[in-house]
């Protein structure tokens, strides 16, 4: 005990003697820290939760790695102007390859068919009953022998016995579907050529009915024509968050552009990259609101128990200031911050607040028996800074435990949260006691705040202790 009061004595004679520069180093120090916390990440990454030597996660970094991730935008066309929303995508695909920036972190631009593709490998994907059909529609090379087979070959597949088998699924309902689109708009084509033969040459037209036949529409309509999608390709991977956040920034930048060259028209967009950039924003709101809720409730509890309103502000930023001490840790060393860790903050100010109260209740007390200030706090490091430092170390202790887990995740939570402690504990021991000396000199008897005197604890504490057999 004698050795514990002189390493508390010590400390407080240090502070009273130096308290303003360490109120200075404290400034520099979270200066330092809010510049340090920029390089934190914030990343939404399943497998960081799972230990590092699962073979599953072992498995999927490898796939990732061999094959990007598979990750994809979807752009989304909304409307009823086939023409138009045409134009629109055309005018999207453009934006996106005239900006250098995104093109950087694009692999492909999926807008339409592929007909180079499809004439090469088209009948390689067709079934062997499929392929003699085939045959013998295009067999007939006169028109209206063509139209013929065509509509035989139509009604035996989708006629009589056959329709149920051939009908039997969503996808065959929907292949059929797209089947249907596919000779109206080849028939639509055909009979405004035969109105006005004289309107489009020959060989243009002949080659617009071959491409309608055998590709259908180029461009990803759904059943009814009323929304055009197409897809980009990045060439990185959903967790490389830096650069999906640029990819989709910039990919909200042409988005917003195109939205207003055509109005009546809406485009969207969604895909694994798209719902990821909004995970990591959301994850970065979800660091911050509920940090600010808890402050303000805490403020709220602190206005009717302590009856000093600048010990109350000189308490919060303490915390507040050991927070950011633990972010710019956070930003030289880990630099990043995962689904877990993000709630970070708000652990720190319902643990790190306690280490304050007592040093804030402690000092306020001395203060109204008659001591100084100086005697005030010499008193409070006596009295209470050594409980307050154990309590700290010990719950830094438990959460540095956790690094030793398997997961990424887990083990970041642990280290944060020790040094996140540690943090507080060196802002309430060194800077709150700094603050209370050099701007708490004034009468601290005569405040105008209501003080709630929870007397309800020491008759618990009474009670308590008469049945004392029942409580245990």
């Amino acid at each position: 005990m004698k050795q514990e009061r002189t390493i508390m004595q010590g400390l407080a004679s240090f502070v009273v003697r130096r308290h303003k520069l360490v109120l200075i180093a404290g400034v520099v120090l979270l200066l330092l820290s809010i510049v340090a916390s920029q390089n934190i990440q914030v990343k939404t990454q399943i497998k960081d939760l799972l230990p590092e030597n699962n073979p599953k996660v072992h498995s999927y970094e490898e796939i990732n790695k061999e094959f990007g991730g598979g990750t994809t935008i979807m752009i989304t066309i909304e409307g009823r102007d086939k023409q138009e929303m045409v134009q629109c995508a055309e005018a999207f695909v453009q934006g996106v390859r005239d900006n250098e920036k995104l093109m950087e972190y694009v692999r492909a631009i999926n807008l339409k068919i592929d007909k180079k593709f499809m004439r090469d490998w088209g009948l390689m994907f067709q079934k062997a009953e499929d392929l003699k059909r085939t045959k013998e529609m295009l067999s007939e090379l006169n028109l209206l022998p063509f139209i013929t087979s065509l509509n035989d070959n139509f009604e035996r597949e989708y006629t009589g016995t056959e329709a149920e088998e051939e009908l039997s699924t969503s996808r065959q309902e929907n292949e059929a579907v797209s089947m249907l689109n596919q000779l109206e708009s080849f028939f639509v084509l055909l009979r405004d050529y035969l109105e006005n033969p004289e309107g489009i040459p020959l060989e243009v037209q002949g080659e617009k009915l071959a491409d309608t036949f055998l590709y259908g529409d180029q461009y990803g309509f759904n059943y009814d024509n009323t929304m055009l999608m197409f897809t980009i390709s990045p060439n990185v991977s959903v967790v490389a968050m830096e650069k999906i956040t640029i990819l989709m920034d910039e990919v909200k930048k042409i988005r917003t552009s195109i939205q207003k060259q055509f109005p009546h028209l809406e485009v969207g967009y969604t895909g694994d990259v798209a719902v990821q950039s909004d995970e990591m924003a959301a994850v970065g709101f979800d660091m911050v609101f509920p940090a600010l809720i808890a402050l303000v409730v805490i403020l709220v509890l602190f206005l009717f128990s302590l009856n000093q309103i600048r010990f109350i502000v000189f308490l919060l930023l303490s915390l507040v200031m050991g927070i950011v001490f633990n972010y710019g840790f956070v930003g030289i060393s880990i630099k990043e911050i995962n689904m877990l860790t993000s709630m970070m903050a708000v652990l720190l100010i319902g643990l790190g607040v306690d280490y304050g109260i007592q040093m804030v209740s402690n000092f306020t007390t001395f203060r109204q028996d008659g001591y100084s200030p100086e005697e005030a706090l010499i008193n409070t490091y006596t009295k209470a800074g050594m409980g307050v430092v154990l309590a700290a170390l010990t719950t830094a202790i438990a959460f540095f435990v956790m690094a030793a887990t398997g997961s990424v995740a887990f083990s970041q939570f642990g280290i944060m949260l020790g040094t996140g402690i540690i943090m507080c504990l060196i802002a309430m021991i060194l800077i709150l006691p700094s603050l209370l000396l050099w701007f708490g000199r004034k009468d601290i008897t005569r405040s105008k705040l209501p003080t709630a005197e929870f007397r309800f604890v020491t008759k618990l504490g009474k009670l308590t202790y008469r049945h004392k057999w029942i409580a245990l």
